[in-house]
């Protein structure tokens, strides 16, 4: 017990109240919800167990726990080898633990809403010695992937002192200003007005047209064109394999899916899949033509900024997240860049459950 809190352990969400858990948030949005992590344990690949932090019989923190079952990483991105280099040569996926997430290269502390800072630090601490006396972290090097700006924090006091960290991305976040046009436009430094001017002046010449929609309108042509975008950086896709993906986002209750199709001559050439989710809106997947058609960069950033950012304004949202994909678009047309963290402890945790 540290100041009225204490920490335990689960295998599962089932055990907890979901009252309690829809209520939890992060800076990374549904990547980290509830739900997304209900969709997330049902994958046999992985074994996941939760830190939970209580204060009375209030629900404070929650610190998702994540170890491959068996075999290789199922998603590459997600090898900590990969990220930390050298200083992780010779180890293997059972001598990892994940932290705070392991999927849509997200991670973070999911917390009470208002949570002040204090409590928050004492929640961080307690959830990480938790996770390092957990029989799941033994002989195992602790790390947490793809930690966002303000995630960062909170996650280094989960994860102490002794960890080595490296920058591994840049996400774009895009501040919503008044109603996502004008307003936006007068936000911007000079430099930036020019880029936009200019888009919206070549978009009117190019003639394209915008709507948004909602997910199972487009899903099977927005399907084609994110393999197609895949394949064209060299990554094995299909369109099934794509649709998989997508298909369990519009079972989730809490998030309000959307897509921004733009086309010209009735011609798709770009579309845009992200969802609402309370006061941010998240920009999922953009899949667009071929890179031979004249208008294609004009229908990227109009799906990916300039429609979603008026979609935003006209529902209240604060933010739009970007991901973490061509940050250099999105940058000159207004988004702030912010850095993308693994960081990692130094040494296994022996099987005592203490730090070496």
């Amino acid at each position: 017990m540290t100041g009225g809190l204490s920490a335990s352990t689960v295998d599962s969400l089932t055990e907890l109240a979901s009252a309690e858990l829809r209520e939890l948030e992060t800076s990374a949005g549904a990547y980290l919800s509830f739900e997304r992590w209900r969709d997330l344990e049902q994958d046999a690949r992985w074994q996941t167990r939760y830190v939970v932090v209580r204060r009375d019989t209030g629900l404070l923190a929650l610190l998702p726990l994540s170890a491959p079952a068996k075999g290789a990483w199922s998603f590459a991105a997600y090898d900590p080898r990969a990220l930390l280099g050298e200083s992780a040569s010779g180890t293997a996926e059972r001598d990892w633990l994940l932290v705070g997430g392991r999927a849509d290269l997200a991670c973070g502390l999911l917390r009470a809403p208002g949570l002040d800072d204090a409590t928050l630090v004492a929640a961080a601490e307690l959830a990480g010695g938790a996770a390092r006396a957990d029989p799941l972290a033994h002989q195992r090097r602790l790390a947490a992937l793809y930690v966002g700006a303000d995630e960062r924090d909170a996650i280094a006091r989960v994860l102490g002192p002794a960890v080595e960290e490296r920058v591994v991305g840049t996400e774009a976040r895009l501040a919503v200003v008044g109603n996502g046009r004008g307003d936006h436009l007068a936000s911007l430094s000079s430099s930036h007005r020019n880029v936009v001017r200019r888009d919206w002046r070549d978009r009117d010449a190019a003639e394209l047209a915008t709507r948004s929609t909602g997910w199972e309108e487009v899903i099977d042509e927005a399907a084609g064109l994110i393999a197609d975008v895949s394949r064209g950086h060299g990554h094995a896709d299909h369109p099934v394999i794509v649709r998989a993906r997508l298909e369990p986002w519009l079972a989730h209750r809490e998030i309000e899916p959307v897509a921004f199709v733009v086309s010209a001559r009735e011609r798709t050439l770009a579309i845009a899949l992200g969802w609402r989710w309370r006061d941010l809106l998240q920009v999922y997947e953009v899949g667009l033509v071929s890179r031979e058609v004249p208008a294609r960069h004009l229908a990227y950033v109009e799906a990916m900024v300039y429609a979603p950012l008026r979609w935003a304004a006209d529902r209240g949202c604060r933010e739009i997240t970007l991901g973490l994909a061509a940050s250099e678009p999105k940058r000159l047309r207004g988004a702030e860049l912010r850095p993308v963290h693994a960081i990692a402890s130094t040494a296994a945790i022996p099987a005592n459950g203490e730090r070496s």
